[in-house]
């Protein structure tokens, strides 16, 4: 099963609206179960004050984590998180849109890389859209 992009980004607004701490479902499945590992992305009140990823392992059935890890972005909710499949098949990229108080007053993609167990920003660019929170973020292919 691989959960579309479009998806999280739906499921996201639906958690965002209720809290500030959003979990999504990876994109690849793994294991010999069959079940996706569930995604846990932390993007406040964390110990270490940065955004954390946390995955549960589909195969244990949730009981195992396998990775537990902040990343590169310091706390931030001012837009939408999401993970996407990378480039390299391994462990998924961890995406942030960022749709408000941005510098360039646009709408930013951020990614930091799952191979670099989200510690090198891979891309970071200003978008042709200005700040806006009136809708749905996602990725596509």
């Amino acid at each position: 099963m691989r959960l579309e992009p479009l998806l999280l980004a739906a499921t996201s607004i639906s958690l965002v609206a209720l809290t500030s701490i959003q979990a999504y479902n990876v994109l690849n499945q793994t294991g010999s179960g069959g079940n996706p590992d569930l995604v846990f992305i932390k993007t406040s009140n964390t110990p270490s004050g940065r955004v954390e990823v946390h995955i549960a392992s589909g195969s244990s059935n949730y009981q195992q984590r396998i990775v537990e890890v902040p990343t590169t972005f310091a706390n931030e909710n001012d837009g939408t998180w999401l993970m996407t499949p990378s480039g390299s098949g391994g462990k998924p990229d961890l995406v942030f849109i960022k749709t408000s108080n941005t510098p360039s007053g646009r709408v930013e993609v951020h990614i930091a890389s799952g191979s670099s167990n989200y510690q090198q920003r891979i891309v970071e660019v200003p978008t042709t859209f200005v700040n806006e929170n009136d809708g749905t973020w996602c990725m596509s292919d």
